[in-house]
């Protein structure tokens, strides 16, 4: 069986991906900030990280990640914010595959 971009669609949802940019304060300190403005939305669902593969890359931060299967992700880049379940997460990793792309997601520190 072939993943589909109408696979699970049920239970997918819409979220809006936010870029991002640098901020300097006057002490020369650089804070990445997200932009205001949407960059894109995407549907989709996610699933938590939990394979032996992603536990040694990641280590002790998989308990904060998620990872989506993305039909058409040309917009989506390293650092963008997403927002899932009321929280930030950042694009971590982008893989790409001949029918999809992976993006993994890791819930951004306060």
């Amino acid at each position: 069986m072939m993943l589909t971009q109408s696979a699970f669609k049920q239970f997918k949802k819409n979220y809006n991906v936010y870029g991002t940019h640098t901020e300097i304060d006057k002490y020369r300190n650089e804070t990445t900030v997200r932009d205001d403005n949407i960059k894109c939305t995407i549907c989709t669902m996610w699933h938590p990280l939990r394979d032996e593969s992603d536990i040694a890359e990641y280590g002790q931060d998989i308990s904060r990640m998620f990872y989506a299967i993305l039909y058409n992700a040309e917009n989506i880049a390293y650092n963008d914010i997403i927002n899932i379940y009321n929280d930030d997460y950042e694009v971590v990793s982008i893989k790409r595959y001949n029918t999809h792309t992976r993006i993994d997601v890791r819930r951004k520190k306060a």
